[in-house]
């Protein structure tokens, strides 16, 4: 039978539940983490500068163990890529009075830094903070793909005597060959809109970008309104919010990239304006196809699309069936929330979760199976409390909630007491499992599975 374990704190002090603090003690901040290894900084200032890394192992008592505790030469804006094996550390860093970008491999167990790179970004100096607005004018956004590749882009503000330019960058880094490609190069609209927290490597075969730098619930929040409130005088035109998606084959990717060829809009084979939203939940691959669903602000429906793609390009597009309802997370105007979604092992049906809480102590669990037709289960609960549903699985068969035990007015006037509570049940009976509370609101959870007992699940608060 599978287990849940509640374990507590992940980093030191690593205190049971019965000890748990108030609220945060220490200010550390989890950078990675993968089967036993684990890279956190501690935060040392308010701009979000990486000063220090602290190297942990995860060992079969379930508690990490500090390996290293590094305080770094050059502090980094980001790290780009891990070397799991050789405990190597790849990240970048910005100077801003020389406009450099220096890409740093650190051996952090025998603290050993090397420059492998230094990139010159413009012939200006780089603004770091507006000073009246205290604001950073340096924005870095990146994706690990995978043990080997990944991307990032730069946006940077220059200053000269009259003025102040915004630029985009986009790179790309091979950590095996330790080789950055400038891909700046390309338009720098495209630059601008590429959605990096959606870029994907699909089985090692395609990589999939998407454009659109706007989250699934506030682009159909804002048309979602304008239409309600502006009726038959709404005008697309007065939002900017169209989405594409892109997939490239990923051996003609690197050949590209080599040559300096890029050429997203060869692989683009999905648009939408302001009537639709791609979803970034419900993605599935396999087979050489690529599955998504695209749910509409105009009217209450949604589509599931397959795409089959080759290495030259996506051949088949087409519509696998239609919902009549809206699949949304996180919406103002969409009760439901998005909690799991899958594909059933040996069965050509995908699965979506949706949690719709239709009373402080009820919320309704409905499961969308959906294949060539659309079948769909609903499950009420019912609890004593004020729960909120925050995770269910239908294989390990429990599902999770979190409640608050404090008053709105205790943010303003008693912050040390913001604690949550945490049950889990058995799903779909709904028997309890375990209970912890006294959490902190500050903590986030991370929820994994033992790597030396795959039977287990174990519940971290950091």
């Amino acid at each position: 039978m599978h287990k849940i374990t509640f374990m507590g704190h992940l980093f030191e002090p690593q205190i049971v539940l019965s000890e748990n603090p108030l609220k945060k003690r220490y200010n550390l901040r989890l950078l990675y983490h993968k089967e036993t290894l684990f890279i956190a900084t501690r935060e040392k200032n308010s701009n979000s500068k990486i000063t220090n890394l602290l190297l942990y192992s995860f060992e079969k008592d379930r508690h990490l163990y500090l390996l290293s505790d590094y305080d770094l030469k050059t502090s980094l804006d980001d790290i780009i890529g891990f070397d799991r094996l050789k405990k190597v550390v790849y990240g970048l860093s910005v100077n801003y009075s020389l406009s450099t970008l220096a890409i740093l491999k650190i051996d952090v167990l025998n603290h050993i830094e090397e420059k492998l790179y230094e990139i010159k970004l413009f012939n200006n100096s780089l603004v770091e903070f507006d000073k009246f607005s205290g604001q950073s004018e340096f924005f870095c956004q990146t994706k690990i793909l995978d043990d080997r590749y990944s991307i990032f882009v730069l946006e940077v503000q220059t200053k000269s005597i009259n003025y102040r330019k915004s630029k985009f960058f986009l790179f790309f880094f091979d950590i095996l060959l330790e080789k950055i490609y400038d891909l700046s190069y390309i338009s720098e609209k495209i630059i601008k809109k590429i959605n990096l927290s959606k870029t994907t490597l699909l089985h090692g075969k395609y990589i999939l970008f998407e454009t659109g730098r706007i989250g699934d619930s506030e682009k159909f929040d804002i048309i979602f309104e304008a239409i309600q409130v502006k009726g038959k005088n709404f005008d697309h035109m007065d939002f900017s919010v169209e989405q594409t998606m892109i997939i490239y084959p990923f051996e003609k990717f690197l050949e590209d990239i080599s040559n300096c060829n890029l050429s997203f809009e060869k692989y683009c084979f999905e648009k939408t304006d302001f009537s639709a939203v791609i979803l970034t939940d419900c993605r599935w691959f396999e087979n050489d196809e690529y599955f998504y669903i695209k749910t509409f602000t105009t009217e209450n429906k949604s589509e599931l699309i397959k795409v089959k793609v080759s290495n030259k390009g996506v051949e088949k597009k087409e519509i696998i069936c239609r919902l009549n309802e809206r699949i949304i997370s996180d919406s103002i105007f969409v009760k439901e929330r998005i909690l799991d979604y899958g594909k059933l092992i040996d069965e050509n049906l995908f699965y979506v979760i949706i949690v719709n809480k239709i009373s402080p102590y009820c919320a309704k669990i409905s499961i969308l199976y959906i294949g060539k037709c659309v079948d769909k289960k609903d499950y009420y609960f019912e609890f004593k409390e004020k729960e909120n549903v925050i995770k269910i699985n239908i294989f390990e068969n429990y599902m999770i909630t979190c409640k608050m035990c404090f008053e709105e007015k205790d943010i303003y006037t008693n912050p040390d007491n913001l604690h949550l509570a945490y049950k889990c049940y058995s799903f779909p009976d709904k028997q309890l499992i375990y209970f912890v509370d006294g959490i902190h609101m500050l903590y986030k959870e991370l929820i994994f599975k033992n790597p030396f007992d795959k039977t287990e699940t174990l519940f971290y608060f950091y």
